[in-house]
């Protein structure tokens, strides 16, 4: 199963991998920035989308 963390902005990935993180553990290694539009990120700005995909 792959996690994945997007930009609400543009949709990048701030981040993508098979160990779930801590959305503020991941923001400190962006730096609290998106790397592709330099939108700001926010934890209180996050939501949580689970969706199933087929295999």
């Amino acid at each position: 199963m792959t996690f994945r963390i997007a930009c609400g902005k543009c949709g990048a990935y701030i981040y993508a991998g098979i160990e779930l993180r801590y959305a503020r553990d991941v923001l400190k290694v962006a730096g609290g920035k998106c790397r592709e539009c330099g939108s700001h990120l926010s934890l209180k700005d996050f939501a949580l989308d689970v969706v199933k995909v087929r295999v």
